[in-house]
């Protein structure tokens, strides 16, 4: 069986966080709902995170990411995207609030 995993860092601090969230194919196919909400797949607490952030989830062989919230913003490399936008992220990392977050998959 093939897990979805997700490393968290804090950018603050430079820790990382490696987490496996479970079967790959539940959670990519449901999407995972990343935000301070308790209700949320991946919960992060700090200035900046939304209570519903952002949904990471798969259509056909890519990853996707939806920003949700109206006042959520969500860094890459080289932009910043808000509500209402879906990026195609596949296993690129991202930056939501003070944290890099990338999936993967083992």
């Amino acid at each position: 069986m093939t897990m979805l995993t997700l490393q968290i860092e804090d950018t603050r601090t430079g820790l990382v966080e490696n987490r496996t969230l479970g079967d790959w194919l539940e959670h990519v196919s449901a999407g995972v709902s990343i935000g301070s909400a308790e209700d949320c797949t991946v919960r992060l607490v700090a200035q900046g995170i939304a209570s519903h952030h952002a949904r990471y989830y798969g259509l056909s062989n890519h990853r996707f990411l939806d920003v949700l919230d109206e006042d959520a913003e969500v860094h890459f490399l080289t932009q910043s995207v808000r509500r209402g936008v879906s990026k195609r992220v596949d296993y690129l990392p991202f930056t939501i609030g003070p944290y890099t977050l990338r999936f993967g998959e083992k």
